[in-house]
């Protein structure tokens, strides 16, 4: 009897180890797979940069208004290897943000600015596009929100400042008469960005003392 229950316990032993084994096995399987897709991600991503500015200038000296329609790839490419916290990302935002605000000053129509002639046959993809910048937009200024303090509390007349800049697109991208507005804040709302705007007014009024 005794000897039946030392087995039994011996064994009962002998899975418990085993089962922890594995767990570190596996364990040690999904993180050398997630840092290795982490590394695969941040080489595309770093292939896709060196792309974009080849084509579209490292200040987006080469972008006119068409690069903002669903055919080009000046979008699809930026918004894959955005990093809020790279200055050079940054700058390319700031100046995409100031030509969409130049282009639909010069024609008075953003719709057709992101979705050329026919906004509903691309309404999906202009859709993603307009609710990732927005949140873009916003995402930069909070993750840089530090180094930016003095910049988070603007008046109409420091238009130029890269803040300014970047949430008046914003502004222009939540247009209530616009047709993926409800898009728009549905998505920002999911991101959490009211969060992202406190924390950023804090900022605000921590440097403004």
């Amino acid at each position: 009897m005794w000897t039946s229950a030392f087995v039994v316990a011996k064994r009962k032993s002998l899975f418990q180890s085993f089962m922890l084994l594995m767990g570190k096995v596996l364990i040690g399987f999904w993180l050398q797979k997630f840092f290795r897709g982490r590394r695969s991600m941040a080489i595309e991503r770093s292939k896709v940069r060196h792309d974009f500015c080849e084509t579209y200038g490292n200040n987006c000296q080469n972008v006119d208004r068409h690069c903002f329609e669903p055919g080009s790839s000046f979008l699809r490419q930026f918004l894959f290897f955005f990093k809020a916290q790279n200055s050079g990302d940054f700058l390319i935002l700031v100046e995409t943000c100031r030509l969409l605000q130049s282009f639909v000053d010069s024609s008075g129509d953003i719709v057709s600015l992101f979705s050329g002639l026919d906004y509903s046959f691309k309404h999906n993809l202009v859709d993603f596009r307009v609710k990732k910048l927005a949140f873009t937009c916003i995402e930069a200024i909070h993750q840089n929100r530090n180094r930016l303090r003095d910049q988070l509390l603007v008046t109409p007349e420091e238009a130029s400042i890269s803040t300014a800049i970047l949430m008046e697109a914003v502004s222009l991208l939540l247009d209530p008469k616009l047709p993926w507005v409800c898009k728009i804040v549905s998505y920002l709302h999911k991101e959490n960005v009211f969060k992202l705007v406190r924390e950023m007014v804090t900022t605000a009024k921590e440097s403004s003392r």
